[in-house]
């Protein structure tokens, strides 16, 4: 790693910062003083006596926008509105004095700036004060502002698809926000577990980030399509592009484009007609206990393992079904039509959850590859090949679990 310590100047004692360049030693970086006041530092050439430098004072602000890829290399170099860049001799002589050479920015410069397509490709934090691992950058074509709600619902969005990406490779790495930086829609974010996520997520990532390769995921159900799609219409009304920048090498390692996303929705809502996971299954064996769940929240707003006389894992069985079924909001109060559950006699009930169950998607797609209108219609011993061939993310011997809840309802309905 690169010494911290770079020169005593005018300015103060200037440490390395972030390096954005290096040939054995860094050659472009930031620094910063002992009163935390930052200045870009661009080597420019050396002679037999002594090496030559530019510092400039900059604002956060600047830097931000050189690390964005927003600002090339030459605009710290010559940022606008100055009137003078500062270039320094270091003689090589330990005797020698640092010399300072103020240099008008209207006159032409005793130096070659580099060409305004050259932009950083490294960005190396060297003084440990670097908390983030990535950026995830928002942009859009039109002028637009985002606001705060939408923000917030497109990160959330690309956190999900982020995981549902992650956990395809079978990987623990959570994301979590720093903060926000200036001057563009950036938010800076800390990933976990870097080596594995380089390793074994970075390629997919890049695979998930051409139109081909979306069409794939689409196509093979590689991960959860419903996370997907709540992304993807998200940046269609927003004509958004994100991407997820990794800091040190600066790589945009993921990236959805607004144009792609337009193009595969309707392959993925096509897809969606016919697109089970795990979470879409119910796991409450009994009908008759999804009558006693409701009757606990509507007595006392919550289901305890002690007053359901069922273990706490069947708790959670049950609240997910009748959530899944309509009678529960997610924040824990019963819908309207949970409320008019309370009131049904046993067969009205049961007629009730068979109605609800042709409304998930679980019913109406094992309907539809069947071939029938009602739930009644369905084979029940067919469940667990049904979702075997169907859902996604459940192994052979879950699926046959799950398909035996099925079952059970089934029969039920049909025993109306």
């Amino acid at each position: 790693m690169f010494d911290i310590e770079f020169a005593t100047t005018p300015f103060g004692s200037l440490k390395i910062n972030n390096v954005y360049a290096y040939y054995d030693e860094p050659t472009i970086f930031s620094a910063k003083n002992e009163f935390g006041q930052l200045y870009f530092c661009y080597w420019i050439k050396e002679d037999q006596e002594a090496e030559y430098w530019i510092i400039n004072p900059v604002s956060g602000e600047l830097i931000n926008k050189l690390e964005q890829k927003k600002f090339p290399i030459s605009k710290l170099i010559k940022p606008s509105g100055y009137e003078y860049i500062f270039m320094f001799r270091f003689p090589f002589d330990d005797k020698g004095e640092l010399e300072r050479i103020d240099v008008p920015t209207r006159k032409k410069l005793p130096f070659t700036l580099p060409e305004s397509s050259v932009y950083i490709v490294d960005n190396i934090n060297v003084d440990g004060s670097r908390k983030h691992t990535h950026r995830v950058r928002l942009s859009k074509e039109n002028s637009h502002e985002f606001l705060p709600d939408k923000l917030a619902a497109l990160f959330q969005a690309f956190s999900n698809y982020y995981n549902a990406l992650r956990k395809s490779q079978n990987v623990s790495s959570s994301l979590a926000t720093i903060d926000a930086t200036s001057g563009s829609f950036n938010f800076r974010v800390k990933a976990s577990n870097i080596s594995d996520l380089q390793e074994k997520v970075y390629p997919t990532f890049r695979n998930a980030s051409s139109f081909e390769g979306l069409q794939e995921i689409i196509a093979t159900a590689q991960i959860d399509l419903v996370s997907m799609r709540k992304l993807f219409g998200l940046l269609k009304d927003n004509d958004t592009d994100i991407e997820l920048i990794e800091e040190s090498s600066t790589e945009v390692i993921l990236k959805l484009r607004a144009e792609d996303v337009q193009n595969l929705l309707p392959e993925l809502d096509e897809k969606l007609t016919i697109y089970l996971d795990s979470t879409m299954v119910p796991q409450a064996d009994h009908l008759d206990s999804i009558k006693r769940y409701i009757e606990l929240i509507n007595q006392h707003g919550y289901v305890t393992a002690d007053t359901f006389d069922k273990t706490p894992r069947q708790v959670s069985y049950y609240r997910d079904a009748v959530i899944l079924l309509g009678l529960l909001h997610d924040y824990g109060k019963l819908t309207p039509i949970g409320l008019r559950a309370l009131e049904l006699g046993r067969n009205d009930f049961v007629g009730l959850l068979k109605n609800q169950f042709e409304e998930t998607e679980c019913g109406y797609i094992w309907m539809n590859v069947s071939g029938v209108t009602s739930a009644t219609s369905l084979n029940e011993n067919a469940a667990g090949d049904f979702l075997i061939e169907h859902c996604r993310g459940l192994s052979k011997n879950t699926a046959q679990r799950r398909g035996a809840t099925l079952k059970r309802w089934i029969e039920e309905f049909k025993g109306l």
